[in-house]
């Protein structure tokens, strides 16, 4: 990945004068910040470290929120700044701002003695992360780099809620050497242990927002909870520390991420569409997962951004195939063509006699080109041997009809 700048700015246009001096301050100290040379969005996504600053102005600007949604999905390192005290901000905190920046490290800028302490700590935080990026660059680029460790690294990030305490995990602590346990049980125990934080960290209404979550997609409803879904979803690996409270920091972080990409890919989000030009760079599972609960979602525009998004990721996995190709038989005929041309794009060969179908026989014209062009990317030998046989049945049917 090629980056545009070292830092880029999330802030109220209110908020500029304080933007300008730490801009000029981090310019003095080396660092690159992005000027508008291209979208908002691009901007963000091809620059190393978000700064965003926090007032009540930016925390009630839906614009900035789309952006520090944008920049978790991205894995940007966010650093929130303010000249305001936190007690002043917190009230004014969206639930999605409150999920992805409330619990990370701010820096406050009320006076002039904490600029003069604080900046350096923004300086050397921001210069420590533009680090990491450029070893873990070095690595990827010898291919020396892990790829599904890079993939999950958004997921895994540290959650500042908790403190690690000694002892035994969730599950050791609640189930022992059980393999399996009931969901209720499970539930239960979740949140006898973690309801208080869910309440202190968020709000008392997403408790159930985060049960509900924690059943639906990370559980797939079953009715029973095995040891093993527990360890998959806790993903601890071997040469970190092991985290006591994994599972409940794993399971915020899932929910970050849902968040997140509700946000980006919202119809009326201002950073829709360079987040879809850029998809193809944050190949998460939560990101995959996202898309394609939003392909189902009861909005035709946002199912079509889902294929679209869909596409650009290039993840060919058979739950992404099958939902693509379901969608082929989509109500909307936006729907329809933006699932043919993500399946051409990923060169889906499975899809081809589906696709061929949606040629043959969709009653919307655009709908059958963007067939005819999703069988010619796939330009396999399946995919010309179709589009030879249906335009010899066509020619021959034109002949027919003229006799």
């Amino acid at each position: 990945m090629v980056y545009c700048s070292d830092v880029y700015f999330i802030y109220n246009n209110e908020d500029e004068d304080f933007k300008d001096y730490l801009s000029k301050k981090l310019q003095s100290d080396k660092l690159s910040v992005w000027n508008g040379e291209t979208t908002h969005g691009q901007g963000l996504i091809d620059s190393k470290a978000v700064v965003i600053i926090m007032s009540t102005t930016s925390t009630k600007d839906q614009h900035c929120d789309d952006e520090v949604s944008l920049a978790y999905i991205s894995d940007t390192p966010i650093f929130p700044v303010t000249r305001q005290s936190f007690v002043d901000l917190e009230p004014t905190l969206s639930f999605s701002m409150k999920l992805m920046v409330a619990k990370l490290n701010w820096m406050f800028f009320e006076n002039d003695q904490q600029k003069a302490e604080n900046y350096p700590v923004l300086l050397t935080s921001i210069r420590t992360a533009l680090a990491i990026i450029t070893d873990e660059a070095a690595e990827n680029q010898e291919g020396q780099g892990d790829e599904e460790e890079t993939a999950q690294a958004w997921e895994d990030r540290p959650n500042t809620a908790m403190t690690l305490r000694e002892g035994k995990d969730f599950w050791e602590d609640k189930f022992g050497d059980a393999t399996e346990v009931p969901w209720l049980e499970f539930r239960d125990k979740f949140l006898e242990q973690y309801k208080s934080q869910i309440m202190d960290q968020f709000t008392e209404d997403k408790v159930q927002w985060m049960t509900n979550l924690l059943y639906g997609d990370v559980l797939l409803l079953r009715k029973v909870v095995t040891k093993h879904t527990y360890e998959m979803f806790c993903r601890h690996k071997p040469n970190k520390p092991r985290d006591p409270d994994r599972f409940y920091n794993r399971l915020v972080n899932y929910a970050k991420g849902c968040i997140a990409m509700r946000g980006v890919f919202n119809m009326e989000s201002t950073v829709r569409l360079d987040a879809i030009q850029k998809l193809g760079q944050f190949k998460t599972q939560a990101v995959l997962t996202s898309l394609l609960d939003l392909s189902a979602d009861k909005d035709a525009n946002t199912r079509a951004v889902a294929a679209i998004a869909l596409g650009k990721t290039g993840i060919k996995s058979r739950r992404v195939s099958q939902r693509m190709i379901k969608l082929l038989s989509d109500e909307d005929r936006l729907v329809r063509e933006a699932a043919c041309i993500s399946l051409g794009h990923m060169q889906i060969e499975s899809a081809v006699p589906h696709i061929v179908n949606v040629w043959r026989m969709d009653i919307i014209s655009h709908v059958r080109a963007a067939a005819e062009v999703a069988l010619s990317l796939i330009n396999s030998d399946r995919a010309r041997q179709a589009i030879q046989m249906t335009k010899v049945l066509s020619t021959e049917m034109k002949d027919l009809s003229v006799e």
